[in-house]
């Protein structure tokens, strides 16, 4: 592999929208002048079919944990890793991812809404991006349960929230409404206005609301019936090896230039989108206009046609949204996503951290890996 150093952004892109490499991966950095600001672009082009192994990392400990990414890739050791996603910051729930995340057939989800999504298969070294929602159900006797939202906060007293043991030994939850703990396929207690249930290691718990219509049954009729396991349409959660996590914003769909970039982040759902610690409010309009008018760090993963994967990652002067996007359309992508932003953004390459955090470097909680060799544990 080769790493190069340039100063001509479109002689560069050019050669690296061919993506011709005899190992499968390619680095380059790309260097020059933008508004009298030095910016620094680094861009990746894997085959993972060539890759030993890839997967999603994870930070330590349970799913509302965070550490850096120099960290996470001193104890993965993988040849590539970059951070996907966002989490929330302080407060009890700190750490825990806002979106959809998969890892060993566990899910976290955040509720059903649409935003670009990465699905990997690590047996079959296959990536696909894609803008969905997520809907998730569960069974239990004759019962066919939706699923608001998986290992987040249950704050509305309307809601069903489930948490598996990706979130950790309890449930954190205030004493009200009921919780089902479901172990080993079946329902063995019920839990009304106690809160903080314990997860079982092989099960989950249901945590219902109180004005749910749900809370109204007799849940002690149902104790040792069947359960089903989450499950959604749209993903096999069956198998060990397949990975799930949404980014923030859809750059390119279809070889096209999304755009609409304030109507995505209305309707993405995320309750802030963290360009430093304090965290931005993406609730609020002018907020998300300033977004996406100004150039700021970021990290985006994208697919070509012949199912390339890129990886580019901004830096110093930074990029817009529009600049960002138009530059995984001048490299190939025919579908890309905003993995992350700000202060999250950081790239792993062989054996250190390539990218310079402003300042300290952040703790994440979600990060993709890739690996030459077999990773070592």
């Amino acid at each position: 592999m080769k790493i190069v150093q340039k100063t001509s952004l479109l002689s560069s892109l050019l050669l690296f929208a061919g993506g011709l490499f005899a190992d499968g991966l390619q680095y380059e950095v790309v260097v020059h002048q933008k508004s009298g600001q030095e910016q620094k672009i680094h861009m990746l082009s894997i085959d993972i079919k060539k890759m030993d192994s890839l997967r999603l990392g994870h930070a330590v400990g349970d799913v509302c944990s965070r550490e850096e990414l120099s960290t996470m890739g001193l104890r993965h050791k993988p040849t590539v890793a970059t951070t996907i996603g966002s989490v929330r910051r302080g407060g009890r729930y700190n750490g825990c991812p806002n979106e959809l995340l998969i890892i060993d057939s566990y899910a976290q989800s955040d509720a059903g809404l649409f935003r670009p999504t990465l699905i990997l298969d690590a047996a079959e070294h296959t990536i696909v991006i894609k803008q969905q929602k997520i809907y998730w159900q569960v069974g239990i006797g004759d019962l066919s349960i939706s699923i608001d939202r998986i290992n987040q906060p249950a704050t509305a007293d309307n809601e069903v929230v489930l948490y598996n043991p990706l979130f950790g030994r309890d449930t954190r939850t205030a004493p009200q409404g009921l919780e089902l703990v479901i172990e080993r396929g079946k329902l063995n207690q019920v839990c009304s206005e106690w809160g903080n249930a314990r997860i079982p290691s092989q099960g989950y718990v249901l945590h219902i609301g109180r004005k749910h219509p749900l809370a109204s049954i007799n849940w002690q009729n149902y104790l040792t019936k069947s359960c089903v396991s989450p499950s959604t349409a749209t993903i096999d959660l069956q198998r060990d090896n397949v990975f799930g996590v949404q980014g923030l914003l859809m750059l390119i769909d279809q070889g096209r230039v999304v755009g609409n970039w304030e109507q995505q982040l209305a309707v993405s759902g995320f309750p802030t989108r963290l360009a430093d610690e304090a965290g931005v409010d993406l609730n609020n309009k002018a907020t998300r206009g300033t977004f996406v008018a100004q150039a700021a760090t970021h990290t985006a993963l994208g697919l070509t046609a012949d199912g390339l994967l890129k990886i580019v990652t901004v830096e110093g002067a930074g990029a817009t949204l529009d600049e960002l996007a138009k530059l995984m359309l001048g490299i190939g992508c025919v579908t890309a996503m905003l993995a992350s932003s700000g202060g999250d953004v950081g790239l792993w390459y062989q054996d250190r951290l390539v990218t310079t955090p402003v300042g300290e470097e952040l703790p994440i909680g979600t990060a993709l890996l890739l690996f030459e060799n077999p990773p070592l544990e």
